[in-house]
């Protein structure tokens, strides 16, 4: 019984040793949900809609800008001067943005179009999308990360 003992436990020591290896190495295939971040420069689209007159609306913005988001605050730049070029500090918490502002632009620009307040967010692939209903004014910003 001896030789029976021996060989028992060498065998459980071995597949405990094999677990141990499968578990290891398989923790590589493990795949975490992304960073709840935006960090980078992006490019892309700004549309204000006004939905007070029912239907599809009245679009009274639709401009090229380009977005920088650092890590707690985001600058804005709409070389139109359409948009006051804002910028200021944001809150992301899951499909949720936050937006809180310091204008930047000209005389001529209207500060009631530059986004601010609560955003719903969505990022597929490579791109954000942040858009806001207040009102019977609809924002969205299509982005394209460039950096």
């Amino acid at each position: 019984m001896n030789k029976i003992m021996k060989r028992s436990i060498v065998s459980a020591a071995i597949a405990l040793v094999l677990l141990t290896f499968v578990f290891i190495s398989c923790s590589d295939d493990i795949v975490l949900p992304p960073l709840d971040t935006l960090l980078g420069e992006y490019e892309g689209n700004y549309r204000l809609t006004d939905l007070s007159q029912g239907g599809s609306g009245v679009t009274r913005v639709d401009i090229a800008i380009s977005w920088r988001f650092t890590d707690n605050a985001y600058f804005l730049d709409d070389t139109s001067a359409t948009i006051c070029s804002p910028s200021g500090d944001y809150v992301l918490s899951g499909d949720q943005l936050t937006f809180d502002q310091k204008f930047s632009g000209t005389d001529i620009c209207d500060s009631t179009l530059s986004p601010y307040g609560n955003f719903s967010i969505r990022r597929p692939l490579d791109s954000v999308i942040i858009s806001q209903l207040e009102n019977d004014i609809f924002i969205e910003i299509r982005l394209k990360k460039t950096l």
